[in-house]
């Protein structure tokens, strides 16, 4: 990424894996309060059918500008998805201790789960879809994967990647983990593609297109200047899911 910010100047900003996580985490949660506070603490959106979601918004005042709100902040997700898949990539490519790495991100799924589940639902256990952390996990074992294909022949190499790919596309989709799909493209694209920049860029952006918002996401990727994150701050990215969507549930309730 630091040789196609040369070719555009070198007066450009740069972002540090940290500054790039904050940008996602501040989407990414922006998003879910849209839905936790507003469609479900305002709203209650899952009291409504569509049609009478419709009839309602032109009989009940302040409604229209609640659903709006709501519609505009769950945008904020897209571009937030593509920074993730970068810092996942990126994590993976510079983590000395995969083993730890990947084990602290499952947990990381499973001690967010019941937060997410009962702030997004209401309930303590719903299966309907998964935290996004599972996503992140998949990902991981996919990289993980494609990089024992890393000294094979060129052919053999894109062959085995695809295979992969579409295994953990299969889990994510299986697992309905929220954003897995997309996150799974996107890892495998950054990864793949991590020598040739232009290409992955390229190719990131049509993946990305999959929300409206989601291409602005790349331009904080293409901020990147290769700055790593601060080890001090690890724990405490790892507790701001579960500790925000729990946050988030608890004000929805008094709403």
């Amino acid at each position: 990424m630091q040789n196609l910010r040369r070719r555009f100047g070198k007066r450009l900003p740069q972002l540090s894996a940290d500054g790039l996580k904050l940008i996602a985490a501040v989407l990414l949660l922006s998003a879910y309060a849209g839905r936790i506070l507003i469609e479900h603490g305002l709203i209650h959106l899952e009291n409504y059918t569509q049609d009478e979601l419709l009839t309602a918004m032109d009989t009940v005042p302040g409604l229209t500008g609640r659903v709006g709100w709501a519609s505009i902040l769950r945008l904020l997700a897209g571009p937030a998805v593509p920074i993730f898949a970068f810092l996942t990539v990126e994590g993976f490519l510079h983590t000395g201790r995969f083993g730890r790495y990947l084990l602290r991100v499952a947990l990381l799924a499973v001690v967010s789960e019941i937060p997410y589940d009962w702030a997004i639902t209401g309930r303590a256990f719903d299966f309907s879809a998964q935290n996004p952390v599972w996503g992140v996990a998949i990902c991981l074992a996919m990289l993980y994967c494609m990089s024992r294909l890393d000294k094979m022949p060129a052919v053999e190499r894109v062959i085995g990647s695809l295979l992969i790919f579409l295994c953990a596309a299969f889990w994510a989709v299986a697992a309905r983990a929220e954003y897995g799909l997309q996150m799974a493209a996107l890892c495998g694209i950054f990864y793949c593609l991590r020598e040739r920049e232009v290409a992955k860029m390229l190719l990131a952006l049509l993946v990305s297109l999959a929300s409206p918002l989601g291409p602005m996401g790349l331009i904080a990727v293409f901020l990147y200047g290769g700055q790593q994150k601060r080890k001090r701050l690890q724990y405490v990215w790892y507790a701001l899911f579960p500790a925000a969507v729990t946050a988030l549930g608890l004000i929805a309730c008094f709403l």
